[in-house]
């Protein structure tokens, strides 16, 4: 049987930048790596609350991206 092996976890934190000229939304995302297999949900929503205030735009979305080794 087929299994799943966590191999990578990245925290991808989007940004409300607003309406452009169009009036359509616009996001800009960042991609923070290295992120411990360990940290759960309240811990990496905590990080980007932190991290989004240090930046200019509101936060829209955090994302716990993961990356994983299919192997038999």
């Amino acid at each position: 049987m087929a299994q799943a092996v966590l191999t990578d976890r990245q925290l991808r934190l989007v940004y409300d930048l607003g309406l452009n000229m169009e009036g359509k939304q616009v996001f800009k995302a960042k991609t923070y790596s290295n992120v411990k297999p360990a940290a759960d949900p309240d811990q990496l929503m905590a990080t980007a609350v932190i991290l989004s205030g240090l930046q200019k735009y509101p936060l829209f979305a955090a994302e716990r991206l993961d990356t994983n080794e299919i192997q038999n």
